[in-house]
């Protein structure tokens, strides 16, 4: 009789012992589901807050081998809303527009913004963007060979003078890469001074390309070679070989 009072002891033990287990659960399932919620609810209570943030404008050209846009660089003062933390932890605003579907070459088209232009993280928004309108120059794109020009100043030494001096550059022509209004009306390339300045002597010396163009460059070659001829010893000064 002790054996079977025991037995059923254990039986109610174990029956009572479910709903405390479930209890807890609950319990823990309620302070996992605060401890997750909790934070969110806080963050979505603060106020939003708006700040100006400058921005680069960036261009999507589909054919940057054929167009040009020659005044591309644009400052666009961009006004935003969202959360605290979001909004104070931006550094930098991505802000693209799509390039112009008609326009001549060498006039002004007006290209307007818009606040889908704006690429911006979650819980932030655009408001404003100031300017919302741009007036772009786009022109074709084009490369010109074009004739070298060595510069050479100063006073030769030896009795010589600047007509006695005579040059060869190697090579004589650079390509030349810009908006075609402006490639166009250029008629060559000068090379960097090369001063003379005290020399009697024949001599080579490498020199950069310049171009004094906004839109336009040179894109080969980098270096030239210009050879810097003097008359050989024995012959009068005065006597040009150019």
């Amino acid at each position: 009789m002790k054996q079977a009072t025991t037995s059923s002891g254990l039986e109610r033990g174990d029956g009572s012992v479910w709903p405390l287990r479930l209890l807890a659960v609950m319990i823990a399932a309620v302070v996992w589901l605060f401890a997750s919620f909790l934070p969110r609810l806080e963050r979505r209570s603060e106020p939003p807050i708006e700040r100006e943030i400058e921005a680069q404008l960036a261009y999507q050209n589909p054919n940057p081998e054929e167009f040009m846009i020659l005044n591309k660089s644009h400052l666009v003062t961009v006004l935003v809303r969202g959360r605290a933390e979001v909004v104070q932890a931006l550094d930098d605003i991505d802000l693209q527009v799509s390039f112009p579907p008609r326009f001549l070459a060498n006039e002004p088209v007006e290209v307007a913004l818009s606040l889908a232009d704006v690429t911006l993280p979650d819980e932030v928004d655009a408001v404003s963007l100031t300017p919302d309108r741009l007036t772009l120059l786009i022109d074709d794109r084009e490369r010109v060979t074009l004739p070298i020009r060595p510069v050479v100043v100063g006073e030769p030494g030896g009795g010589f003078t600047m007509s006695d001096v005579s040059w060869e550059v190697t090579p004589q022509f650079a390509q030349v890469e810009g908006p075609h209004h402006q490639v166009t009306e250029i008629i060559e390339v000068n090379t960097e001074v090369i001063n003379v300045t005290g020399k009697a002597i024949t001599f080579d010396q490498k020199v950069e390309l310049l171009l004094d163009h906004n839109y336009s460059r040179v894109l080969q070659p980098t270096l030239v070679t210009v050879r810097i001829v003097f008359p050989e010893l024995g012959a009068e000064p005065g006597a040009s070989l150019r």
